[in-house]
C-alpha cells in the first residue's frame, strides 16, 4: 500500500510539472515557471486575483511549495504525520492549479485547464488512496 501511495506522489508531482501555461507569446511547462519563479521572487509581486497573466508566478510558487511537501512527505516514516504533509501538498497543489485557472474566461486558463486534466485524476486517486489507507488502518 506504501508503494502505490509513494508511486502516486511521483505521478502526481510529474503531472503537476507539466501543466502547460501560457505566458504572453510563449508556452512552457508548469516545471520551466517554477524555476523562474525561484530565480526572479523579489521582481515579481505576487497577485492571487487578477488577470490569468498576473497571477501566473504567484500559482506556480505555490504550487512549487505543495510540490515540495510531497516530496518531503516521501521521507516521513510516521504514517499520521506522513498523510497530514501530503494533504498539505496536495491542497496547495490544487489551490494553485484552480486559483489560476477558475474563472477559465481566458484562453489561456482554459487551455492549462485542459493540460491539468491528468494531474486532476492523479490527485483524485491520491485522495482515495490516502482515505482508503485511513479506513484501513482505522478497521
Amino acid at each position: 500500500m506504501l508503494k502505490r501511495l509513494n508511486e502516486t506522489i511521483f505521478l502526481t508531482i510529474i503531472f503537476n510539472c507539466c501543466i502547460l501555461a501560457g505566458a504572453q507569446h510563449s508556452i512552457g511547462p508548469f516545471a520551466l515557471f517554477q524555476i523562474f519563479s525561484i530565480t526572479e521572487l523579489g521582481n515579481y509581486m505576487f497577485v492571487l486575483i487578477g488577470e490569468y497573466h498576473e497571477k501566473l508566478m504567484a500559482c506556480v510558487f505555490i504550487g512549487l511549495i505543495g510540490q515540495l511537501a510531497l516530496i518531503i512527505s516521501r521521507f516521513i516514516n510516521k504514517m499520521q504525520v506522513k498523510i497530514y504533509v501530503i494533504c498539505f501538498g496536495l491542497l496547495l497543489l490544487l489551490l494553485s492549479f484552480f486559483l489560476l485557472t477558475i474563472p477559465l474566461q481566458s484562453s489561456g486558463a482554459a487551455f492549462s485547464f485542459a493540460t491539468g486534466i491528468p494531474f486532476l485524476i492523479t490527485s483524485f486517486i491520491l485522495l482515495v488512496r490516502i482515505l482508503t489507507y485511513k479506513k484501513h488502518k482505522a478497521a
